[in-house]
């Protein structure tokens, strides 16, 4: 068997062990969280001017112990399951499993996409370490490698962000990221290679590793007098440095905006 199906194939049996293991968590009632289901606009492919709406699981639960989570406590995907066994004073750090939500590129999608490959959804492994200061703030930095052996390459993030509660039911989330790629991740991501895809009439491009993206992030949040939050959220960010000169880019500037609602227990 090739390597990267093994390690698909052994990532994608520990996630389903963590989706086992949740049912047994809420049987303890030791857990607490939210899960639901939300919509998410978004570009159809990172540097679409055309937009796409999916369904996506809202999920961010704190387990029994303050060394694991599900969801996207930290930030990335919520299909997510994370171990930090650094979890004291103001540091948290560790470790996490994720599967993306959503498929990063569907060339079906778009007649600008001819001739390339789709992006197939991905199980990501990857590090945390962030830091927390003053009630609700946290600055976080995360990796996310592929590791279904779909060409994703590694990403790291650098996130800031602080929630500011208006009410006892009612608050904001708001901070910036800023997204690095390394050369596999942003040639799979930006990069045309004409010798591989003869068919397409976009000219060839190569995307060397650097940072793909900054952005501000703000999120909503409501709980009702019931056992339910509401919330949504926007992410407004541009594509950077030699990125945004690929000719997959029709649009430098990336607008995300998510509605959803969730069970809170």
């Amino acid at each position: 068997m090739r390597p990267s199906f093994l390690r698909a194939r052994h990532a994608a049996v520990a996630l389903l062990g963590c989706a086992a293991f949740v049912p047994a968590v809420f049987a303890q009632d030791t857990a607490h969280g939210d899960i639901g289901i939300g919509v998410v606009s978004r570009p159809e492919y990172i540097g679409s001017d055309r937009r796409q709406a999916n369904a996506v699981p809202v999920l961010r639960v704190d387990l029994p112990t303050p060394y694991a989570y599900l969801g996207n406590r930290y930030g990335g995907n919520s299909l997510q399951f994370g171990f930090t066994p650094l979890n004291t004073g103001g540091w948290v750090g560790g470790i996490s499993l994720s599967y993306q939500n959503i498929a990063p590129r569907k060339t079906s999608d778009d007649d600008y996409l001819r001739g390339l490959q789709d992006i197939d959804r991905s199980v990501l492994g990857g590090f945390l370490l962030g830091y927390r200061f003053r009630p609700g703030g946290l600055v976080s930095l995360r990796s996310d490698t592929d590791l279904s052996g779909h060409g994703q390459g590694t990403t790291l993030t650098l996130a800031a962000q602080q929630v500011f509660p208006l009410s006892d039911r009612f608050a904001i989330v708001a901070g910036p990221r800023v997204v690095w790629g390394n050369r596999q991740h942003n040639t799979t991501y930006f990069g045309v290679d004409t010798a591989k895809t003869p068919q397409t009439t976009l000219p060839g491009y190569r995307a060397p590793a650097g940072f793909q993206e900054y952005s501000l992030n703000i999120g909503l949040r409501y709980a009702t007098e019931g056992d339910w939050v509401l919330g949504g959220g926007i992410s407004a960010g541009t594509l950077m440095a030699n990125v945004k000169d690929s000719p997959l880019v029709q649009k430098e500037s990336q607008v995300t905006v998510s509605l959803y609602a969730g069970w809170h227990f």
